[in-house]
């Protein structure tokens, strides 16, 4: 059973690489998701920020000593019209397919959960690919429901 670490430097490119399948696999559900030709590199330079920044967690699954899931979050603010200012958003969590449906994804969120309480966050959000149901399902597994609807339009490809 996969354990949950916070992620040094020496895992970024662990990381890195399941990013790019997700983004993969996402884009085989929207093409607006596919890579730039050096978008890893990029993503890369965001992940060694996000370690060393306090409004920032960057988490990994560790089984048999390789680096088989992550989770990055962020303490984020509000316009200050609200009373709640301050919530959480899960910006990217992801268990490398092989591994999916052993429990890793639910310790990844618990952790997660764990540091934004510690941090006195009580709202979470995130964002999930319309098509995609087996994000949606599990998100929905562990409370999380439909809040905002993001709309989109291609310019290139809409009339009028």
């Amino acid at each position: 059973m996969a354990d949950i670490y916070s992620a040094t430097e020496a895992q970024v490119p662990a990381i890195v690489e399941m990013w790019k399948e997700e983004m993969d696999f996402h884009t085989q559900i929207d093409p607006f998701f596919a890579r730039r030709e050096n978008a890893h590199d990029d993503f890369q330079r965001f992940v060694l920020e996000c370690i060393v920044r306090p409004e920032f967690l960057v988490i990994v699954a560790i089984e048999g000593g390789a680096v088989v899931g992550y989770g990055i979050a962020k303490i984020e603010t509000y316009h200050p019209v609200f009373q709640q200012v301050r919530y959480g958003q899960i910006m990217d969590m992801y268990v490398n397919m092989q591994y999916r449906s052993r429990g890793i994804g639910e310790k990844l969120l618990l952790q997660i959960q764990k540091w934004f309480r510690s941090m006195q966050i009580y709202r979470l959000e995130l964002r999930v690919v319309s098509g995609s149901t087996v994000g949606g399902k599990f998100w929905k597994k562990h409370g999380f429901h439909d809040h905002l609807v993001v709309l989109a339009r291609d310019l290139r490809r809409a009339a009028g």
